[in-house]
């Protein structure tokens, strides 16, 4: 099955070795369970005799500078021995290439690192369960599932290259999927995967740092089943879906992060528990800027939402707290609430766009100093809306008014001002008991 077997062995050190040219002809498509370097526990299961089946797993094991080429799957192992801690295994300066399988297995292992190697044309580099490892400055080329695969581990993903992974037609590819884990992930580039830069699901949670993701056909990040996400100066470009997605529970924290041309929204929040955008920037959004839909509670402050083809931000249900954002030349409009919303907007710069703040039926705006300039249509407008409240904000050159209160009972619009309004600078229609004032 394997071409070396290591079992219960410690210190021990595998250098320049070229594993080649090894099939697995009785049993082929169990490929998976088959390295060619393979670490192992002294077990009555599968082992020779000739030593005690006492479980003891191998420890303090390095693999420097060996290829691995035309073999199933590269070194490590496939299986989590109860009672068994693989112990410091090393990867590096290793070469992988043409494996039907993943390059390294860890499963089972603490103090695992695996660093400065080259894989290309693998079925992925690293797949792991229930251990802690790094991974760093690493090489990743056309892999055809996801890159990292990992469930249950702790691990630190830093200073990779990945490019391509997914074949297609086939099920989609990650760069990085996460399934239960706990991920750090800092200064990696992944370009062009069948499915999402970083995927996370059941629970995981993912820090990461300046990651740079390119033409994922799905979303940059993708994150379900409670799953919560901390991302600090990443930057996703080209994304067929969306650039950020966390949704199903769980918390996002989003800052100082870059999303540009995606295919459909920039930002999506969807019924989690808690989300905070936060000083990012979203250029030319195949749909909206920013979608926060049935979150408990929202922050949204100090972005640059420019360019979208839909709206700039979009709340659908929940309450959220806008402030100090730019929204600039949305196809749609600045800010849209919608389904029971309660918004709250203050220091705002809108620019452009259908109206500036559309407030639907049973939502609610509270919108303070913020500065509104050259929509196509009103500036503010609700309809059959709940509670309204607009003081001073400034409005400049409005298609039709500065205020629009249609069905709108007790509006209270104070202190504001609108310049050079196309219509009528505050427009009541079939709104009872509005106060307007101070304007």
């Amino acid at each position: 099955l394997h071409m070396v077997n290591l079992s219960a062995g410690s210190d021990l050190r595998v250098e320049n070795v070229v594993f080649a040219d090894a099939w697995d002809r009785q049993n082929p498509d169990d490929y998976i369970t088959v390295e060619a370097l393979h670490l192992d526990a002294a077990t009555d299961e599968g082992e020779p005799g000739g030593y005690p089946v006492d479980g003891t797993p191998c420890r303090n094991v390095s693999v420097v500078g060996c290829t691995f080429t035309n073999v199933f799957a590269g070194v490590g192992t496939h299986h989590v021995v109860a009672g068994s801690i693989f112990n410091d295994l090393t990867v590096a300066n290793c070469t992988f290439v043409k494996l039907k399988s993943y390059a390294v297995h860890a499963y089972g292992m603490t103090d695992c690192d695996v660093f400065d190697s080259y894989a290309e044309d693998c079925a992925g580099f690293m797949r792991s369960s229930s251990s802690e490892c790094r991974v760093y400055g690493n090489q990743v080329l056309t892999m055809r599932e996801s890159a990292f695969y990992d469930g249950g581990s702790r691990i630190a993903v830093s200073s990779n290259v990945v490019h391509g992974c997914g074949v297609a037609g086939t099920v989609a590819a990650h760069g990085i999927y996460a399934v239960g884990s706990s991920f750090q992930v800092v200064d990696n580039e992944i370009w062009d995967v069948t499915g999402c830069g970083i995927r996370a699901d059941s629970g995981s949670s993912v820090k990461s740092d300046g990651n740079t993701i390119v033409r994922s056909s799905i979303h940059g990040f993708s994150f379900t089943g409670g799953s919560s996400l901390e991302s600090v100066s990443d930057a996703v470009s080209l994304s067929g879906g969306s650039g950020f997605i966390v949704a199903d529970g769980g918390i996002a924290s989003i800052s100082n992060s870059a999303v540009i041309s995606p295919s459909s929204v920039g930002i999506q929040i969807d019924g989690i528990e808690r989300g905070e955008i936060r000083d990012c920037t979203v250029g030319s959004a195949g749909s909206h800027g920013i979608v926060l839909n049935n979150g408990s509670s929202s922050s949204v402050f100090g972005n640059v939402i420019s360019d979208s083809v839909g709206h700039g931000v979009i709340v659908v249900g929940g309450s959220a707290d806008l402030g100090r954002n730019i929204i600039s030349v949305p196809g749609g409009n600045g800010v849209t609430a919608e389904r029971m919303a309660r918004l709250a907007a203050s220091g705002n710069t809108i620019t452009g766009g259908q109206y500036g703040f559309c407030v639907k039926p049973d939502c609610s705006l509270s919108a303070e100093g913020n500065t509104i300039t050259g929509t196509s249509l009103s500036a503010v407008y609700a309809i059959s809306a709940g509670a309204v409240t607009c003081a001073c904000n400034v409005v400049t050159s409005p298609g039709n008014c500065g205020f629009y209160m249609d069905q709108t009972a007790g509006a209270s619009i104070k202190g504001n001002s609108v310049n050079g309004s196309g219509w009528s600078g505050v427009w009541i229609r079939t709104s009872p008991a509005c106060e307007v004032s101070g304007n």
